[in-house]
């Protein structure tokens, strides 16, 4: 067993607050949702860092602003040496994997997560 929390991002396209009941909505019912977000951190405000998914996501992994990553559209890969979220949580021992969609990462690349 170690001391170290386990870590679950989650990045949903087309994914509302208001349509969670966790967030108040008295209509939809998100049980799983609901018991996840308990037993975690659950942010009140976030915005996204670019209107289009992929560059969006290469954003947040990476830490950096579209710009400085010059990831500009859904069909573009996040370059292979550029840093993400990924290696330093490998450096801390963690077991990193990427799943759903990962359309910023090319074909032969990783970029420092351990699998898909």
């Amino acid at each position: 067993m170690t001391d170290k929390p386990n870590i679950l991002m989650i990045m949903a396209d087309q994914l509302a607050a208001q349509a969670l009941s966790f967030y108040g909505n008295p209509v939809c019912q998100t049980p799983h949702l609901d018991r996840l977000a308990g037993q975690s951190v659950v942010f009140d405000n976030d915005y996204s860092n670019y209107p289009l998914s992929v560059p969006s996501r290469a954003s947040m992994m990476s830490g950096r602003l579209t710009p400085a990553i010059e990831d500009w559209a859904t069909a573009s890969a996040l370059a292979s040496g550029q840093p993400t979220i990924a290696r330093p949580l490998r450096h801390h021992a963690y077991h990193t994997v990427w799943s759903g969609q990962i359309h910023f990462i090319g074909q032969e690349q990783t970029n420092g997560f351990d699998g898909r």
